[in-house]
């Protein structure tokens, strides 16, 4: 599942790890990274698409930004924290902790890189998110829970807030290429991937798309 969140092969193998600890994880990780590869072709070239595009934009010194389709702006940004050291005391203890106090102005690229893919979605799911509210609010659907993609409601109105939750996800999708609006805002000439056949519409269609 991390796969779709860039993880490496080292965050592969430590998440092995957690429940097969036999000394083989690494070797494992390799051939899930593979089959991940080999299965989901069209999201992994997608994802090192958005990879390459937040690479180019931190060798100019700038972050991965877009205009979400809600209007809400979104920006891949990492820079290297300023910490300091806070000296504590409580009942004769003393303690001391580091925390943050603003940003220091260089990119990390890294961290940008492997970020830009599942923060890119994430954007792009909180817009879903407020057009299905919006919408359902729109049909008299007031009372509604969320939690990043997963929706719940008052048992009567589940059938008709599942349409609503496809619907939307479909409009969101349909007559527009998200990843040649990121290159256009990233002022990018990048070759776009290769579009594949799915139809964003289809979801209307589908039982299990939402939780």
């Amino acid at each position: 599942m991390t796969f779709a969140y860039s993880a490496t092969l080292d965050g592969m193998k430590d998440q092995i790890e957690e429940v097969e600890n036999g000394g083989d994880a690494f070797f494992l990780a390799q051939y899930v990274m593979r089959a991940c590869k080999e299965i989901l072709r069209q999201p992994a070239k997608a994802m090192e698409f958005i990879r390459e595009l937040a690479k180019e934009c931190a060798d100019k010194g700038k972050v991965l930004e877009l205009t979400t389709p809600t209007g809400f702006p979104w920006a891949n940004r990492y820079h290297k924290p300023k910490t300091k050291i806070v000296e504590l005391e409580l009942g004769g203890v003393r303690v001391r902790h580091k925390v943050a106090d603003g940003y220091n102005p260089g990119i990390l690229k890294e961290e940008c890189m492997d970020s830009a893919s599942p923060n890119l979605v994430h954007s792009l799911d909180a817009s879903h998110l407020i057009n299905v509210i919006l919408a359902a609010v729109g049909e008299g659907i007031t009372s509604v829970a969320v939690v990043h993609d997963c929706f719940g409601c008052h048992a009567p109105n589940v059938t008709r807030m599942h349409k609503i939750i496809r619907a939307e996800m479909a409009k969101l999708y349909s007559g527009r290429d998200v990843l040649a609006e990121l290159r256009a805002a990233a002022k990018s000439s990048l070759p776009l991937p290769a579009r594949g056949t799915l139809d964003p519409r289809e979801v209307q269609l589908s039982t299990y798309a939402f939780a």
